[in-house]
């Protein structure tokens, strides 16, 4: 009885061990394979992107990952650091891999989870916190209309109410370039419009306004008083909701008839 018990002892014992070194060495790394994945989306090497997620690759996780920003990217308000969290989604923006994207926003199941794991870097207070660094502020600030139809198409709706804020305060500045040309200033405008009928157009309330102890306009209306009329019209003629559109019709009924800072520029 007692070599009986020692065998099996001993028998079972070789059992686990055999099965943890074969978990250890053909059981793939998680991180190692998340890696692989963030490599070739910097590369926008669709292929290998398509074979990893067809080989069951999760795209919901974020890591630590190394990738180095050119200086004049649009992006550098969000990826200022070399080494930083890194989700599959954010990665593709960032990187430019517009090829691979796609493929990535189809196979993601739960693109709520990363807009927030894509926000989570910037551990910021205030109203405008989150809505300042996810995966929407990344098409909002950059006026990328593509980029955002492409999300909201994937899933990710516009819930926190103040993307309109985001879009009139904290987007892009190219008016600080000392080469930005009056063409371009109109082009921004007309870039910024789209962006914002299309945040209307997908739940975002024109009552929002910048979180300040002091009255102040909408961030709608300070967006009509420095467009002009035409770009004004233009945006309530692509307003879906009837009852907005009246609602801004009347907003803009209220601007004074003199010049604004786009009518000068024609």
């Amino acid at each position: 009885m007692k070599i009986f018990v020692m065998t099996f002892f001993i028998s079972f014992s070789l059992l686990i061990g055999s099965y943890l070194l074969f978990t250890h060495f053909s059981l793939p790394d998680p991180v190692l394979s998340q890696k692989k994945l963030l490599d070739a989306i910097v590369r926008d090497d669709v292929e290998t992107v398509a074979q990893l997620l067809s080989k069951g690759q999760k795209t919901e996780f974020a890591i630590d990952y190394s990738f180095e920003l050119p200086t004049d990217s649009i992006y550098r308000f969000y990826a200022s650091e070399t080494a930083m969290l890194y989700n599959p989604i954010s990665l593709a923006i960032v990187a430019g891999a517009e090829k691979s994207l796609p493929l990535i926003l189809a196979d993601t199941k739960d693109i709520k989870l990363l807009n927030e794991l894509t926000a989570s870097h910037y551990k910021k207070d205030g109203q405008l916190g989150k809505s300042s660094y996810d995966l929407l502020a990344l098409a909002v600030r950059t006026d990328n209309l593509k980029l955002l139809r492409q999300l909201i198409a994937a899933g990710l709706k516009p819930e926190r109410q103040n993307y309109l804020v985001v879009a009139f305060f904290v987007g892009r500045k190219e008016s600080d370039n000392k080469n930005f040309s009056r063409a371009m200033f109109l082009e921004s405008l007309r870039q910024r419009s789209a962006i914002i009928v299309e945040l209307i157009n997908s739940g975002q309330t024109i009552s929002q306004r910048l979180p300040v102890p002091f009255p102040m306009p909408t961030a709608v209306e300070m967006f009509f008083m420095l467009a002009g009329p035409e770009i004004r019209d233009a945006m309530i003629e692509d307003i879906r909701d009837e009852k907005v559109k009246k609602q801004l019709t009347e907003v803009a009924s209220r601007m004074r008839v003199k010049p604004t800072s786009a009518d000068k520029q024609n």
